[in-house]
């Protein structure tokens, strides 16, 4: 199953691939929006095989893989961006940001902040997905979800960052 799909079953909704308004009139790209007990979840996916190496403070991350060595821009700012954006639109409700790695990512000096691989998140949705009491939170959250999918338009032309083959590109 792949990773939209794993998403949105884990989810009570999920909005893939949009643009919302940004605070000074641009616009925020954003990959994944989930609807979660907690919450709003604001997610990068990051496909990396390797070892990661990157931290709160650095600008670049680097991968070392079995056969190469890459880096990528630290992924934590534009996180931030976009959690701002969906927090402007959705004040009543928590949002929260993470930068989601599958494949086979490890972090052999630590994890930086808001990072987790796809197989702990879908862990912490399951858990959180207790029938009885996630329903009346998720209906209290559905106003500000509505009014977030009203505002939220599709990506026509999907800027990836730009990776060597095979890197940390998002999905």
């Amino acid at each position: 199953m792949d990773t939209a799909s794993r998403l949105k079953r884990a989810a009570n909704g999920m909005l893939h691939q949009i643009v919302v308004p940004g605070h000074e009139g641009d616009e925020i790209q954003i990959e994944y929006l989930l609807l979660t007990r907690r919450g709003i979840r604001v997610l990068e996916i990051k496909h990396v095989d390797g070892n990661v190496f990157g931290g709160d403070r650095l600008d670049e991350w680097t991968v070392i893989a079995t056969s190469r060595r890459y880096t990528f821009t630290n992924p934590q700012g534009a996180l931030r961006d976009r959690v701002a954006a969906v927090t402007a639109l959705t004040p009543s409700v928590p949002v929260i940001g993470q930068i989601v790695f599958t494949g086979q990512a490890e972090f052999p000096k630590g994890r930086p902040g808001a990072v987790s691989t796809l197989a702990e998140l879908l862990d912490e949705l399951a858990a959180d997905d207790d029938p009885g009491p996630a329903r009346p939170v998720i209906e209290a959250f559905m106003p500000a979800w509505e009014k977030l999918r009203a505002e939220a338009r599709p990506v026509t032309s999907i800027r990836r960052d730009r990776v060597p083959a095979g890197g940390a590109e998002s999905e």
